[in-house]
């Protein structure tokens, strides 16, 4: 069959191109496409998007490509749009490009009309109004009748009505749209899917029948075991808890109940091992025994849930606290390893990154990656590195010792205040112009665009990021703004979407990423079971560590990438978090080292650091880039 040189596709589409990302599109058509299993890294801003889809749309077979959110897919689905084009107009056959939203993103009209009509009257117009609105939407068979459109369209869902209520689910799919959309993937060759469909129990088995085989593409394929892990944990939530003990009644259960919910009430935002809380543990497992003298049927199963839950021990369990609501949960470490099993159905799979040099190497040859898949080394059959030679410039600040640390130390995790305080100071002293801030939380990026309002007396546009409305919105509204100085603070920055200016330049100057993202750890004894007689303790020691820290650091890694996406790319980054290693200084978070491409080594020796902006008053702002 005749084909266009991956050249002549960038050529035509006048998009700019680099030496790595040509010989990572040649080995992906020399080698991705024609072994059983292979891995590409390549470094973010390479272009392996591009490179992937100009050789895979020339292949005769089907295509799916598995990518981990919503925003890395629509990026998919327009690049390929776009390679269809030059193919066309090159008379070579054109693919046929499907996306495969989950049920969750589809109202549905009886489900719709059902929550409307027990909806208490009411007499206020505007929620009249967003009811009609939200009964024409389900109605639509266009994309009108998707979730994520209707409350970008009218900022949420009238009141008493939640996103589970009208939504489609496995027993309810009525929606136009998700009928027209079966039908359009039926009727392709090409379609994307969510990670969480790729690692789920037949998952992939639930496509039309000729995606059962053909070509599977796994971009950002170290995400699939993160996304593996938090979907098969199991979870309990504390209200489930209290008020079982509520509906018992008696002084034993009582007691429990009220020990239970004193010792969690203090935990702090986010992640507490139970195997590092013991209070914890004891109100829990004193909790378990009162319900064991109850004969009632919700006491009994209860138990039972807890004695499951608990049956692997308490290492790798933990309290998640989140809005002040907790839960408990088992977390699953290797609910990824049945995808080698699955991926097997497949006559060629490609194993994609931009963050696999995080805990790969050119010798290690993605060994993390592939034993959380399930794969032996043996069965890699081809590997490539690659990291652009030339690439933009950049300044690096990080934060010194004397910055205020992210969190306060036993509290219930609120933001240190003086923290929030010394970023919004940093961020509007050391830039101007179009600026990129990059936050853990959308709670942190509401905090510090509050803050940064303060002290710049709202004389500096401030964009907030928002959940409810699409990523591309919030870029599309940055890119528009032609103020002097404006700042967008969004925490979706590890998405791996691009921020430049539509004509394709660099839109901003200044990025900042404030406090890091940090994951659990993993359960020693759990890596010992599992590769019992193959691993010494010290080597299983080491991947644990490597599995404790990766998520974090490939999210700060792909956040970074943001910064320079082109050779003539100049950008000053600045890291806040004074967690973050310093060079020559070995740390905790040594891996996050890994965050720094090797190509800016040099910038992260002479790194400044900064120390509290408060501790300098009078200081004059810095808006000058040194490189």
């Amino acid at each position: 069959m005749a084909r266009l040189k991956f050249t002549e596709i960038i050529q035509q589409l006048h998009a700019g191109h680099r030496n790595e990302q040509i010989r990572l599109a040649d080995d992906i058509a020399r080698h991705g496409l024609t072994k059983k299993l292979s891995g590409f890294n390549a470094s973010t801003g390479i272009g392996k998007t591009m490179s992937y889809l100009a050789e895979a749309m020339q292949q005769e077979s089907p295509i799916i490509v598995s990518v981990p959110t919503h925003q890395l897919a629509e990026q998919v689905m327009s690049t390929a749009q776009r390679i269809n084009r030059v193919l066309l107009a090159n008379g070579l056959p054109e693919r046929v490009i499907s996306h495969k939203k989950g049920r969750q993103e589809y109202m549905s009209v009886g489900r719709t009309k059902r929550a409307l009509s027990v909806c208490e009257d009411t007499q206020d117009n505007i929620q009249l109004a967003l009811r009609a609105a939200l009964l024409s939407a389900c109605e639509s068979s266009n994309k009108d009748s998707l979730i994520t459109e209707f409350i970008t369209e009218y900022g949420g869902l009238p009141d008493g009505i939640s996103r589970r209520d009208i939504c489609c689910n496995i027993d309810d799919k009525d929606s136009a749209l998700l009928d027209s959309t079966l039908y359009e993937q039926q009727q392709s060759d090409f379609i994307v899917v969510s990670h969480v469909l790729t690692v789920i129990p037949h998952g992939l088995k639930s496509l039309p029948k000729q995606f059962r085989s053909g070509i599977l593409i796994i971009d950002e394929a170290d995400a699939l075991v993160n996304i593996a892990n938090s979907i098969f944990s199991k979870k309990i939530a504390l209200s489930t808890l209290l008020n079982v003990a509520t509906s018992l009644k008696g002084s034993v259960i009582t007691k429990a109940s009220g020990e239970l919910s004193l010792a969690t009430k203090g935990l702090r935002e986010g992640v507490t091992m139970l195997s590092q809380d013991g209070l914890v543990t004891d109100a829990l497992l004193n909790f378990k025994s009162a319900l064991g003298r109850y004969t009632a049927i919700e006491a009994i199963h209860l138990e039972d849930k807890l004695d499951d839950f608990f049956s692997s021990g308490m290492n790798n369990a933990a309290i998640i606290k989140t809005d002040n609501k907790s839960r408990i949960s088992q977390f699953s470490k290797f609910a990824a390893r049945g995808c080698a099993t699955v991926f097997d159905a497949y006559q060629h799979v490609c194993l994609l990154s931009g963050t696999l040099d995080v805990t790969s190497s050119k010798n290690t040859h993605m060994k993390w990656l592939l034993w959380q898949l399930g794969y032996e080394e043996e069965d890699l059959k081809f590997y490539g590195f690659y990291e652009p030679k030339e690439f933009g410039r950049i300044s690096l600040f990080i934060a010194g010792q004397d910055y205020p640390k992210p969190t306060i130390a036993y509290t219930d995790g609120e933001l240190n205040p003086s923290f929030t305080t010394a970023c919004a100071t940093t961020v509007i002293d050391q830039s101007s112009g179009h600026v990129l801030v990059n936050t853990s939380s959308y709670r942190e990026a509401w905090r510090l665009a509050d803050e940064l309002e303060k002290q710049s007396n709202g004389k500096i546009n401030i964009i907030a990021d928002n959940p409810l409305k699409p990523l591309p919105s919030v870029i599309s509204e940055f890119q528009e703004n032609d103020d002097a100085h404006v700042i967008l603070i969004t925490p979706r920055t590890s998405a791996g979407v691009d921020i430049r200016k539509k004509t394709g330049g660099q839109l901003f100057k200044h990025m900042f990423i404030t406090k890091l993202p940090f994951s659990p750890p993993p359960d020693l004894d759990e890596l010992e079971h599992l590769y019992t007689g193959s691993k010494n303790r010290q080597e299983l020691s080491q991947f644990a560590y490597i599995d404790s820290m990766q998520a974090s650091t490939r999210k700060t890694a792909q956040v970074f990438g943001r910064a320079i996406r082109a050779s003539t790319d100049e950008c000053s980054i600045y890291i806040l978090d004074n967690r973050f290693p310093r060079y020559d200084k070995k740390s905790a978070h040594s891996m996050l080292k890994g965050v720094i491409p090797l190509r800016f080594v040099k910038q992260y020796v002479n790194a400044t650091y900064l120390d509290n902006p408060k501790s300098q008053p009078g200081a004059k702002p810095n808006r000058q880039m040194v490189f």
